[in-house]
């Protein structure tokens, strides 16, 4: 491009289709040096060390939050109305000025986001000339992602930890917003891990739905998930939606970026995406879609039969009672009655009758078989020379298994879950005074003694000196808290486990971690207030632990009974993604008048470019 032409950019003139006189393909600095962009630093630099200035005068801008939210609104429903369909020239939507103000509105109030990257400035450094330049580089062709900076965190449990990657946020979150109104609308119900609307709710309520009178349960897991996404196999997923080389030069761009571990650059080569990065999430629903597709192929193939088969025996002793019955025979009544009871209506080996069925969360997945045992080892290795072949991944070793699904419960997030159609003890319960037999097709359960253990490993517990009981330990990093302060720390991780709980059929367990926190809480405020025993702290502040200025109390459940109810939000994907636009509780203040001087961002820029500083220091 000449020197003399200026690069003007209008954000109200061009439209999805537009070319916006940029040219075509991946664009170079002068002689062949790509653009690295700092976004923290407000600097672009080439790969040879000299600054690059995108634009001697900024471009009117206005932030209006509605037209965004509109164009993504209009991108999610063309992508539902037509699942294939090929979506050209993103990269205008993607590095439109109003998506990156919007991106950093939505990421600027998470502390998580102010983090320090691979350089030492944070988020709360951006502006909007810098937003600006950005926009220009984006749109260019010429922006490339840096290394973000990588730290280690231990695996719960484990001695072993795993990375985590800190990059540029805000162009991360623009490029987020328009994948997820893509992809989103073709994603299958399945899928639940990393989704609007979704969660480890909707994934055990269709777990417990579905999974009702299967034999075999396959239990998955991929080994280093994140870590072993192939770059050539995923660019070519996005590709199928995306026909757009400057968006997919950009993707590359942050898939090939790698990062810095303590102070020393590491190469991604062309594996992995970066754990902790806020587009990482969504590409590894996009990659592992093709596994979805795979997997409910399958069950589309192996599904047959409308119903199982009756039982012969089954039915020879029930015709039997009811002859006894209309006899008089009261002796020979009761006997068959008990016998009809201990045999099941149908036959649940009926070969005819096969169901495939799977829930997948994030990188773990459950398959689900009603049927023979050969069937679920073939499913087994379909799924394993599946992954391999296809998308390079590997199944764990030690967390993948074949379990046999009604007499060995299964682990899914969090949860222990067993098929009960085949256990012989029937449970009995009141229903309106009347004592009713209830045979419940699964049982889901939550298990009390990882609970404990992870309360003893954040040290709220103890287990005592033969390892036979659990209970309440001082937390000593509380004790400097008010008194309301630590009331609203027990408060919040109590009730975090009740929410999460809500729906097993053990809630009456959770008794015990519970009673073992707040006596955790009655160790800790007698730490606080150097009191001696647990009964000084009842007697001083209640039974409630009422602290007595704020007058907060720590409030129990008065009962902890079963419910069956999973606490998932009423909305669909759709609304859950304009609440991101639309519900929003605050603004940031760019693009707003100087409350100094009065001075827009445009006459700032203007300022600051003749150094008339004299009068408006504030702007130095």
């Amino acid at each position: 491009m000449p020197k003399s032409e200026e690069l003007v950019f209008d954000p109200y003139i061009h439209k999805l289709n537009g070319t916006m006189r940029l040219l075509k393909g991946r664009k170079t600095f002068r002689n062949g040096a790509s653009i690295v962009g700092s976004l923290e630093s407000n600097r672009f630099y080439s790969t040879e060390g000299r600054q690059v200035k995108t634009r001697s005068k900024p471009p009117v801008i206005t932030t209006s939050v509605s037209d965004v939210g509109d164009r993504i609104r209009l991108l999610w429903k063309r992508n539902l109305e037509n699942k294939q369909l090929v979506n050209h020239n993103l990269i205008h939507l993607i590095g439109h000025i109003d998506t990156l103000i919007m991106a950093y509105e939505l990421i600027k109030s998470n502390p998580g986001n102010m983090t320090q990257g691979p350089t030492k400035e944070t988020l709360d450094g951006t502006s909007l000339e810098m937003l600006t330049r950005l926009s220009a580089c984006i749109l260019s062709g010429q922006y490339k992602f840096g290394p973000s900076r990588r730290i280690w965190i231990a695996k719960t449990g484990k001695t072993s930890k795993r990375p985590l990657g800190i990059g540029e946020k805000i162009v991360q979150k623009a490029i987020h917003l328009v994948l997820e109104a893509i992809y989103e609308p073709s994603f299958l119900d399945c899928s639940h891990g990393f989704r609007p609307a979704r969660g480890t709710h909707t994934a055990l309520r269709m777990l417990n739905q579905k999974f009702k009178g299967a034999n075999w349960v396959i239990e998955g897991h991929i080994s280093k998930c994140f870590d072993s996404f192939s770059h050539p196999i995923l660019l070519k997923i996005l590709k199928k939606r995306i026909s757009c080389d400057k968006t997919l030069a950009l993707l590359k761009s942050g898939l090939e970026a790698g990062y810095m571990d303590f102070g020393k650059f590491t190469s991604s080569g062309l594996v992995g995406t970066p754990q902790g990065s806020i587009i990482s999430p969504l590409l590894c629903n996009i990659y592992m879609h093709e596994l979805d597709t795979f997997v409910m192929n399958l069950h589309s193939e192996y599904t047959r039969g409308l119903r199982r088969r009756d039982n012969p025996t089954y039915k020879h002793f029930s015709r039997k009672w009811h002859q006894a019955y209309r006899s008089g025979d009261t002796k020979l009544t009761r006997h068959l009655r008990r016998k009809v009871r201990s045999l099941h209506s149908v036959d649940f080996m009926d070969n005819k009758f096969i169901r495939v069925q799977y829930i997948r969360y994030a990188d773990d997945f459950v398959i689900s078989i009603s049927g023979p045992r050969s069937l679920a080892v073939l499913i087994q290795q379909k799924v394993k020379n599946f992954l391999s072949s296809h998308l390079q991944l590997d199944l764990s070793e030690d967390k993948t298994k074949l379990t046999h699904f009604t007499h060995k419960p299964i682990m899914f997030l969090g949860t222990s879950i067993l098929n009960r159609m085949l256990v012989k003890e029937k449970p009995v319960r009141l229903v309106r005074g009347a004592r009713k037999r209830v045979t419940p097709h699964l049982t889901l359960h939550a298990p009390i003694k990882i609970i404990l253990e992870k309360l003893v490993t954040k040290k709220f517990l103890k287990w005592n000196n033969d390892g036979s009981y659990c209970e309440g330990t001082a937390l000593r990093r509380l004790i400097n808290l008010d008194h309301s302060d630590i009331l609203n720390y027990y408060q919040s991780v109590i009730k975090g486990i009740l929410n999460y709980y809500s729906f097993v059929d053990n809630k009456a367990n959770l008794w015990w971690p519970i009673h073992a926190l707040k006596f955790s809480c009655v160790l800790t405020l007698a730490l606080k207030y150097k009191l001696k025993t647990k009964s000084g702290v009842l007697s001083r502040f209640g039974r409630n632990l009422k602290d007595p200025e704020s007058k907060k109390e720590l409030i129990l459940p008065k009962t902890l009974g079963r419910t069956g109810e999973f606490k998932i939000n009423p909305i669909s994907a759709f609304d859950a993604i304009n609440q991101k636009w639309y519900g929003k509780l605050t603004r940031s203040n760019l693009g707003k008048l100087c409350v100094i001087c009065g001075l827009g961002p445009v006459e700032m820029h203007h300022v600051r470019k003749i150094k008339d500083l004299k009068n408006r220091p504030h702007l130095d």
